[in-house]
């Protein structure tokens, strides 16, 4: 017989019940925690770009022009080194930059030791890879990024065919182009802001890339052949679709297709394109140093409008 000072158990309905009540507290609490983390996930990235602008800017007051996006020729042979691998002293990176050799290729051995030096400067923390990056039992020696330079909006690979797709508008732009097949490679000048005649707030040069490329995967011979591939982004190597992108293909698109029938199929499968695996859009660095979120949303004229550097186009503040 139980007496009047002995303690009451809860019966299982009552267990049950909180239990439940537990649950429904936890599922409002999630998303609220996720958002947070992500918040908190984009403000380290516009933070990442804001350093990035500063490292150009200081490149720029150096050398009076701002950093070849791909620098595709050296004497001795192709180099490819991108824009961010000239940045490099500027943000507290000597020592990686001292060790590259920019007269080889980025895949030279006696690079390969920086090329697979992560920067933290170069990740977007929202950014997953799919993939081990770098990967040295591939022969990948390449670090990851998560941005690009923005060579404008023409095709990005037009660096090689400019006669087809007109020449790179962008503030970072490619050292050298060939205007179609049997012309001579001619030498292209770095751009100084004072090229930027369409207001350096109003003209992006750095934007957000990432490996979440849906139905993008590895071909026969790679021996990872049918693995999910993503993406190409390395800071190291300024080619169309590592380092460096255009507007020219869709804004923020994750669909990987291979359109091969036309010319510019690279462009248009998203290869080069901006995106991230933010919400709803993407982080742009601007010619002024700002960084802002441009939405998915943002009509095409205007997002190519905003690629230029001396398009002369006319943007309103409510078209952004």
């Amino acid at each position: 017989m139980r007496t009047l000072n002995s303690p009451r158990a809860f019966t299982l309905i009552e267990l049950l019940v909180v239990i439940a009540i537990i649950g429904v507290l936890i599922s409002l609490l999630l998303p609220a925690v996720q958002s947070a983390r992500e918040a908190a996930r984009r403000a380290q990235c516009t933070n990442n770009l804001k350093q990035i602008g500063l490292a150009l800017h200081n490149y720029h007051d150096s050398n009076g022009v701002f950093p070849s996006a791909m620098n595709a020729w050296t004497a001795v042979q192709t180099a490819y080194f991108s824009a961010f691998t000239a940045i490099l002293p500027y943000l507290e990176e000597r020592p990686l930059f001292a060790s590259y050799n920019l007269e080889l290729n980025n895949t030279n051995p006696a690079n390969t030791t920086a090329t697979a030096t992560r920067v933290s400067v170069f990740l977007c923390p929202t950014m997953t890879l799919p993939r081990p990056k770098p990967d040295p039992a591939y022969n990948d020696f390449a670090a990851p990024a998560s941005y690009a330079a923005s060579c404008g909006s023409r095709y990005a690979w037009g660096w090689s065919n400019t006669d087809l797709y007109g020449r790179a508008d962008g503030v970072l732009v490619p050292n050298e182009e060939a205007p179609g097949p049997g012309r001579p490679v001619v030498g292209v000048r770095p751009v100084g802001i004072t090229q930027i005649t369409d207001g350096t707030s109003l003209t992006y040069m750095v934007g957000e890339q990432d490996y979440a490329l849906r139905n993008y995967f590895f071909n026969p011979p790679d021996p990872r052949a049918g693995m999910p591939r993503g993406g190409n982004g390395v800071w190291c190597d300024g080619y169309p679709a590592s380092a460096t992108f255009s507007a020219y293909g869709p804004f923020n698109s994750h669909e990987y297709f291979r359109p091969s029938s036309r010319p510019d199929f690279r462009e248009v499968s998203g290869l080069a394109s901006f995106r991230s695996q933010h919400p709803g859009g993407a982080h742009f660095l601007y010619a002024d140093g700002s960084v802002r979120f441009l939405k998915e949303g943002v009509h095409p004229p205007v997002y190519r409008a905003l690629s230029t550097r001396a398009g002369g186009e006319v943007l309103s503040a409510d078209s952004l």
